[in-house]
């Protein structure tokens, strides 16, 4: 016998009582419940056609399944009195699954822990059956309830027959290409399986059959070409072959009757009746009738439209969110059930606005459509209430793409949030929205107006959306920041939400000769805000000092802290100043170095929105040959900028640096200001390890700047003063950034 449930795994073995259970989830307080259980019929001609065999309930198992992921396993469930049982149900919340006779044809003690439950319900069945099949059931648990009443439903369809020709009898029975396989669950639209075996199946008699029989063969349901069957018949001692077809759509629970009729061989024929359980409802719908929407008791909102295809009624929807009560028209009560589709909808029943009998009332919210996306489609498949199973029946719900455009970083995800999650400023791109709508910009903070929207001149109805930078702000901590999107009508009668996030970083600067210079070198990963000095923790602003006061007067361990960091290739990782054989040494200095820093881009080696700066900025700032070990002025510098043509120098040193034990040597930083109408100005100090560029150590004092410069050149502090030199690949030297350029600071 091959297996019955497919693409499951081995676990444990079975469990002998209802009391034993395999747990596959956190535990909760576990409560009982009692089922009491009966099996669906087979029907025929409206009345009941269960064979011997086809009522018992061999074995049980039973599946629970708690935020659609399996909680617990009940295995070889034994019932407390005749088909009624009692599980111990954790919270009794979830689902039951509940499966008669699984293990009559096949080992189904195999369970794929923590098996999710779409993957569950796609569980297949392979082999022959009898007539003791397989019977499912479901059971949704909620509030205190703890007494069930359960229907089985059977897994297979039966083929009986009929005979109403005179003095005939039948030899074989032939199905063609029937199926071997199915799924073991009922699915929402009756299907086969991909990988299902299709074989002809023939049964013959030793005995002709001279009467009607029931149970000829079981079929697994399933749907595609019409099965031919086919009869071997004797009229009188005269053999005929006689066909007809069985529908192309097989479900379980029913039973097909094939009727053999006429009077003599040259007139027989077959016809094949379907018959299924009302699950004791006795009205049965017109199954061939399409279900459609009822215009006239909907209630559709403007931009909503109802468009009738040859099979199903499709539902128009705007790209906008709208709320809809929308009535179907059909002989039953029916439901919708999700089937296909991407389309953020909620459906639920509501009471019809117009009093009917029948509840085939539903209220539909859907969602803005996620802009870029295309045109979006929702499929309900339509399952009379009454009724097991779904046919083919079916509503569509289709969504138009949003009427707006926005390209650049400025893609969003389904809750309309564009989630940037990291530090960018300037222009994020740009929005055109449709006729008769405006836009506009929310801050969360009003304080903090960090972004704006900004109208093209030459494009009516598009806006660039530009981030801002506030200089020096106390909460750029790394903390996120906010802001919406609003596109409303003129009228102000509909309005979308789009939501921008970013993370707010930001390093202390000071503003001198048009540049946003940082105040403190770059430490660690020269590119990540977490190893640099962010504006919250600024220790001069703390103490309401210049840098060049506060490394005057720190404690030697803060100093140190600040100095021990230099830069070598292009990988942005920061060495470290060690101490070795007694000697101050750049962790991890590589001799045979061959990128030069210098000539990246300015942008490669920092954070978000920060750069190396360009040789030009230094030339605005340093005179050449001036000396930094004392102070001096005014010097003149490289280039004049804006007329900005004299600095000062004012100089320190540190006497009592100690690091591992080595007393360090008399290490020197210095700020460069400029004065204006005798006015001094904003400063910016340098400070650092001097270079390394061969495995001796430090050249103490000898510092190194890094700069963006193609041609590798750049600025040197020597025994000489200030000189303009790049230095090599080889030669380590510190990093000390500038804000990049930004059009837009609040």
């Amino acid at each position: 016998m091959k297996s019955l449930l497919t693409g499951m795994l081995m676990t444990g073995g079975l469990l002998s009582a209802c009391s034993e259970a395999t747990d596959y989830a956190v535990s909760y307080p576990v409560q009982t419940a009692s089922f009491a259980v009966r099996t669906g019929d087979y029907v025929v001609d409206g009345a009941s056609s269960v064979l011997p065999g086809e009522q018992k309930i061999k074995d049980m198992q039973v599946y629970h399944f708690k935020d659609g992921r399996l909680e617990r396993v009940f295995e070889n469930v034994q019932p407390v009195s005749e088909q009624n049982y009692r599980l111990d149900v954790t919270g009794l919340s979830g689902r039951l699954y509940f499966l008669a006779n699984g293990t009559a044809a096949a080992d189904v003690s195999a369970i794929v822990p923590a098996m999710s439950e779409a993957d569950f319900l796609r569980l297949t069945a392979d082999g022959p059956f009898d007539g003791s099949c397989v019977m499912t059931g479901q059971q949704e648990l909620g509030g205190s309830q703890s007494d069930y009443e359960l229907s089985l439903t059977r897994g297979m369809a039966r083929l009986d027959l009929q005979l109403q020709a005179p003095h005939t009898v039948v030899k074989d029975v032939t199905v063609e290409q029937a199926a071997q396989g199915g799924y073991v669950w009922p699915q929402t639209v009756v299907a086969t399986p991909d990988e299902a075996v299709r074989e002809t199946l023939c049964r013959s008699f030793d005995r002709p059959l001279s009467a009607d029989s029931a149970g000829i063969f079981y079929l697994y349901e399933q749907a595609g070409e019409p099965l031919t069957v086919r009869l071997t018949v004797a009229v009188r001692g005269k053999e005929k072959v006689v066909e007809g077809q069985l529908p192309a759509m097989l479900k379980r629970n029913t039973v097909y009757v094939v009727k053999l009729t006429g009077d003599d061989v040259a007139h027989l024929a077959l016809e094949v009746e379907e018959w299924e359980s009302g699950d004791d409802v006795n009205v049965v719908p017109e199954l061939g009738r399409v279900v459609r929407v009822d215009r006239e008791r909907s209630e559709l909102p403007d931009g909503v439209t109802v468009r009738n295809e040859a099979a199903f009624d499709v539902v128009e929807l705007p790209y906008y969110p709208v709320e809809l009560l929308l009535t179907l028209e059909a002989p039953a009560e029916v439901e919708l059930l999700k089937a296909d589709g991407g389309l953020q909808l909620t459906l639920e029943t509501a009471a019809p606005p117009v009093s009917s009998y029948l509840q085939n009332t539903f209220r539909v919210n859907t969602a803005l459509s996620v802009p870029g996306k295309p045109a979006g489609e929702a499929v309900y498949a339509i399952k009379y209430k009454h009724l097991d199973y779904v046919y083919e029946d079916k509503l569509v719900f289709r969504q138009q793409a949003n009427a707006s455009r926005f390209d650049g970083l400025l893609t969003f995800d389904d809750g309309m949030v564009c989630d940037l999650k990291r530090y960018v400023d300037n222009e994020l791109g740009t929005v055109a929205v449709p006729d008769g709508m405006e836009l506009s910009v929310r801050v969360e903070d009003g304080n903090a107006l960090w972004l704006k929207a900004e109208p093209l001149p030459d494009a009516s109805g598009s806006y660039r959306i530009v981030a801002g930078w506030r200089p020096n702000d106390p909460e750029a901590d790394g903390r996120e920041q906010r802001a919406d999107l609003l596109i409303r009508t003129s009228d102000g009668s509909r309005e979308e939400v789009y939501t921008v996030k970013r993370r707010n970083y930001g390093l202390p600067v000071t503003l001198m000769n048009g540049v946003y210079w940082c105040k403190y070198n770059a430490r660690g990963n020269a590119r990540d805000f977490a190893d640099q000095i962010l504006v919250p923790d600024d220790p001069a602003a703390q103490r309401g000092q210049t840098v060049r006061e506060y490394l005057d007067n720190c404690p030697p361990e803060a100093y140190l802290d600040l100095w021990g960091w230099n830069y070598q290739g292009g990988s942005g990782r920061g060495l470290k100043v060690i101490v070795q054989n007694g000697v101050a040494r750049l962790e991890g200095y590589n001799t045979a170095e061959a990128v030069h820093p210098n000539k990246l881009d300015p942008k490669s080696l920092a954070p978000d929105g920060y750069e190396l700066p360009d040789m030009a900025y230094y030339n605005r700032i340093f005179p050449e040959w001036a000396s930094i070990l004392r102070d001096g002025g005014p010097y003149t510098v490289h280039t004049p900028w804006e007329n900005n043509r004299q600095v000062f120098i004012r100089s320190g040193s540190r006497t009592d640096l100690v690091l591992d034990g080595l007393q360090l040597p008399e290490l020197y930083h210095f700020e460069v200001y400029d004065k204006i109408n005798g006015q001094e100005q904003e400063a910016v100090t340098f400070y650092g390890p001097g270079s390394q560029w061969n495995n001796n150590g430090l050249n103490h004092n000898n510092i190194l700047f890094g700069c963006y410069s193609p041609a590798g050149s750049g600025w040197f502090n020597s025994n000489y003063g200030l000189q303009v030199n790049g230095g090599g690949p080889r030669d380590t030297r510190i990093f000390r950034f500038v804000k990049s350029p930004v059009e837009y600071i609040y």
